[in-house]
């Protein structure tokens, strides 16, 4: 549908709302935002239950298939998958795929939700992975140019691309593991050594201070 066009939000919200219906008369729960839909359902460990969860994620998604056919629309298969999640200290449940758009698809270890990762076990690992990953990127490239930057600009610089990733979603990341955390610092120490000049083995406690930038536990503690 043309964006910006005066149908736009009535035609989407009547192509959104025949997936929804399906979701709900087969007894599933699905947060929707906007073009992005998560179907989920919950079970108590045991064959029975297992069985009658995978019946009922085949059905619905058998049923939106057909929904999204009759009216002339694809099914994205690229960006559909499946996670089981279950607790760290248990086995994981056995089931080793699922039937979406008439394809067989085997769980995922990892799925993308809102720009947040999340894995099988919810210990949110790979979620810290991606921020070091991209905080680390975008240091690197910062600290080429440091030398024509004013300490205004270069802090203005890594809060627009750094630090505003260390505080996107961080109230997920509360219940981090010691080990966890420790990476996320790591990310704003080299942060705040790249704006403050200093050296890889100096102490940065001083340095977070002077910046008046809390560190990681108090920050994700006080956005809750």
């Amino acid at each position: 549908m043309p964006q910006g066009s005066a149908l736009g939000p009535i035609l989407y919200t009547l192509y959104t709302a025949t997936p929804g219906d399906i979701v709900r008369k087969h007894g599933l729960q699905s947060p929707l935002y906007a073009d992005d839909c998560q179907i989920y359902v919950s079970f108590k460990p045991g064959l029975n239950e297992e069985s009658a969860a995978l019946w009922k994620m085949e059905a619905c998604a058998k049923a939106i298939y057909a929904s999204v056919a009759c009216n002339m629309l694809k099914l994205n298969r690229d960006n559909t998958g499946f996670l089981v999640i279950h607790a760290k200290h248990r086995p994981r449940p056995p089931i080793f795929d699922i039937e979406i758009a008439c394809d067989r698809v085997v769980p995922n270890g990892s799925a993308r939700n809102i720009g947040v990762m999340f894995n099988d076990v919810m210990n949110h690992e790979h979620q810290v992975q991606n921020i070091c990953k991209l905080a680390f990127f975008h240091i690197r490239n910062l600290s080429k140019t440091r030398k024509c930057l004013t300490q205004k600009d270069t802090e203005t610089l890594v809060h627009a691309f750094v630090t505003s990733k260390l505080d996107n979603c961080n109230s997920l990341l509360a219940e981090l593991s010691q080990y966890l955390l420790d990476k996320v610092q790591r990310v704003q120490n080299a942060a705040a050594r790249l704006v403050s000049c200093t050296r890889e083995y100096d102490q940065i406690k001083p340095v977070l201070k002077e910046l008046h930038w809390l560190p990681v536990k108090q920050r994700i503690v006080f956005k809750i």
